[in-house]
């Protein structure tokens, strides 16, 4: 009658043959014994001889990693940072350092390896607060923060708009706006004969464009409203409109102040900005 055993482990490396006779045998792991039957052969290999899974003891949440010696690290050692990721290569494991705060992951340009940008369009600087330029002849600046080196690059676009009203400007006077990048005003708008209503309504909007390289940029502003006139009809609405465009050679690898300006030839008239913003786009 052959012989059957069931073989189980009790502790760390030990063995336990039942055999069909209730004889129970205990092997300890590192032991040379051999136990043989009809058609079973077991050995048990001493531990010692055998390279170990890691050089050290395991540490929990460590991703282990083969060393040049064959034997496997304890985690993998170049992820030192929070938020740090690992990847292949296609040869070897290697790290992504964690990005910017904002920023998205993207597979880089050459469509072999993961990378961080910032989302496509993101807003660099908000103005919520109302300010009121009372007798504003001067030339007052109504939005500017400052644009971090690198944002504009060699094809980025600044964007920005401003939300405006202007109350009791009577005498026709001109409006004048300036948009500015670094020490360059890159374009200038002047609305002539057209601001003279008791309110006005509009935006002002406008763009710098990296122009293929980092020292190189173009850029326009424009201004949309409405003002409400006064005439022998009554009430007439009317539009305002312009636009200006220029060029500036400002180093935009470097901080660079970005501001927009207004000046009414008036010594009477305020006016009012609402909300402005800037945003990067990608």
């Amino acid at each position: 009658m052959k012989k059957k055993y069931l073989i189980s482990l009790i502790g760390v490396g030990a063995l336990l043959v039942l055999s069909s006779l209730y004889t129970a045998v205990k092997i300890s792991m590192g032991s040379s014994e051999v136990l043989t039957g009809a058609t079973t052969k077991i050995k048990l290999t001493d531990p010692n001889s055998v390279t170990p899974y890691a050089t050290s003891t395991p540490t929990a949440n460590l991703i282990p990693i083969g060393s040049a010696s064959t034997s496997l690290q304890d985690g993998w050692l170049g992820a030192t940072n929070a938020g740090d990721l690992v990847y292949s290569d296609g040869a070897n494991m290697t790290r992504l350092g964690i990005g910017t705060a904002g920023q998205v992951l993207q597979t880089n340009s050459g469509a072999t390896a993961p990378s961080w940008t910032s989302p496509f369009s993101s807003r660099i600087y908000t103005d919520p607060i109302t300010h009121t330029f009372t007798n504003s002849g001067a030339e007052n600046t109504i939005l500017t923060t400052t644009i971090p080196g690198g944002t504009l690059s060699t094809s980025n676009t600044l964007k920005f708009r401003i939300y405006w009203n202007v109350l009791d400007n009577n005498n026709e006077q001109p409006l004048n706006l300036r948009l500015k990048y670094g020490a360059t005003t890159i374009s200038q708008l002047t609305i002539s004969d057209q601001i003279s209503a008791n309110s006005m309504v509009g935006f002002i909007d406008g763009e710098i464009l990296g122009a293929g390289a980092t020292n190189s940029q173009i850029g326009s502003i424009k201004i949309f409203g409405t003002e409400n006139k006064y005439s022998v009809a009554g009430i007439v609405n009317e539009a305002i409109y312009g636009i200006a465009s220029g060029t500036a050679t400002e180093d935009s690898t470097v901080n660079k102040t970005f501001s927009v300006t207004m000046a009414l030839n008036s010594g009477n008239a305020d006016f009012q900005t609402v909300y402005g913003y800037v945003e990067i786009s990608r």
